[in-house]
């Protein structure tokens, strides 16, 4: 109980924060907060395709190759469709 008790706390405090900070940026920055979410999205399917148990150097990159792919190209649409 002296780990489970401080360890829930803190992942309510996170949660209620996380969810603030996600509402504010998508209330003041729309855009930027979908090409981030779209990013991350894109950038985490490396993680769970081809459902390999091993990763490779490699993976990362292409994981962050692709989230950044995601975010400029929300980007751009958003200055295009502006």
């Amino acid at each position: 109980m002296r780990v489970i008790i401080p360890t829930a706390i803190g992942a309510v405090i996170s949660l209620v924060f996380l969810s603030n900070l996600l509402k504010w940026m998508l209330h003041r920055h729309e855009m930027v907060t979908l090409g981030l979410l779209l990013g991350i999205l894109f950038g985490s399917v490396i993680g769970i395709w081809p459902f390999e148990a091993g990763s490779q150097a490699g993976d990362y990159v292409l994981g962050v190759l692709l989230a950044a792919a995601g975010f400029l190209g929300t980007s751009l649409l958003s200055r295009i469709s502006a």
